[in-house]
């Protein structure tokens, strides 16, 4: 983390989290995604919202936050309950750019800072900052993260050596697109491409059969995110009118027991079948 105070200026700062690199396409360039930040709690105590972002595309990608070394561009960024997920390009044929993409495929760079302009912040009680509404300035690979949390998602690179075939070139069941064939239709068609046609390069079909995983576990990690974002489900008791209730508490009330849907104010929305914030989950039956 670092941060920049000027007098009578905003404050400028900047936020990381781990990378995970994805892929690399000789035809469309280098590509790197993974998260820019995760809206989780930092090794320094900043918490940085993802919906706060003011952004447009593209954005600088840059080295080390320093503006006189970029090496590429921010062409997607998505918004999520689980942070922005991004997608950047290395630009090929700048020098530091090269060095960049070598470092991160050796894994001695695995992580990405956000630099940014404060707009709306406030204080948290850990002695961090908590900034509710933010304008994103670059991205930057470096090296040392600050976020805890995020994890790399994946990391795989196709190399595809001279004299080899493009990638649409490949039969359609193994291109790197094709995330709806199952995986035991690829391992098929590489084993009959191996019979049919000889040898074929390992690392290219490394890397595909990679791609393959990455898309059918996606949809697996984005549910996942979403269960965790809900709220946790607690027992607290007998109903007590005189206290307020959570989302996700669940209180007994007559023969029943409740969960309430959101928060429930102090002397307000008693437990009931249908409505006022509950739901009923449990009726006990009469004797």
């Amino acid at each position: 983390m670092w941060c920049l105070w000027r007098a009578g200026a905003d404050m400028l700062t900047g936020h990381q989290t781990y990378l995970a690199i994805k892929a690399l396409q000789r035809e469309d360039g280098r590509w790197i995604e993974g998260w820019a930040t995760t809206g989780r709690e930092d090794r320094v105590g900043d918490v940085v919202v993802p919906d706060g972002a003011l952004y447009s595309l593209p954005l600088p990608l840059l080295f080390a936050h320093k503006h006189d070394q970029p090496i590429g561009s921010v062409v997607r960024a998505e918004v999520t309950k689980a942070g922005i997920r991004i997608r950047a390009k290395l630009t090929e044929g700048v020098a530091r750019a090269e060095e960049v993409w070598k470092l991160l495929q050796d894994g001695a760079l695995t992580a990405v800072s956000i630099g940014f302009q404060a707009l709306k912040y406030s204080a948290l009680p850990n002695g961090g900052t908590r900034f509710d509404k933010w304008e994103w300035h670059e991205l930057s690979v470096v090296s040392v993260p600050a976020n805890p949390d995020a994890r790399v998602s994946v990391a795989k690179c196709v190399v595809v050596p001279a004299g080899s075939p493009r990638i649409e070139e490949i039969p359609t069941a193994t291109r790197l697109a094709s995330g709806s064939i199952k995986l035991l239709d690829h391992r098929a068609e590489i084993k009959r491409v191996t019979t049919t046609q000889g040898a074929i390069d390992v690392k290219l079909f490394a890397g595909m059969l990679a791609d393959v995983v990455f898309s059918h576990t996606e949809p697996l990690r984005k549910r996942i995110a979403e269960l965790e974002a809900r709220p946790a489900l607690s027992f607290q008791g007998e109903w007590q009118s005189a206290l307020p209730y959570k989302p996700g508490a669940i209180v007994r009330h007559g023969r029943g027991a409740y969960v309430a849907l959101r928060a429930i104010e102090p002397g307000k929305c008693p437990p009931a079948r249908n409505g006022g914030g509950w739901e009923r989950i449990f009726r006990e039956e009469e004797k």
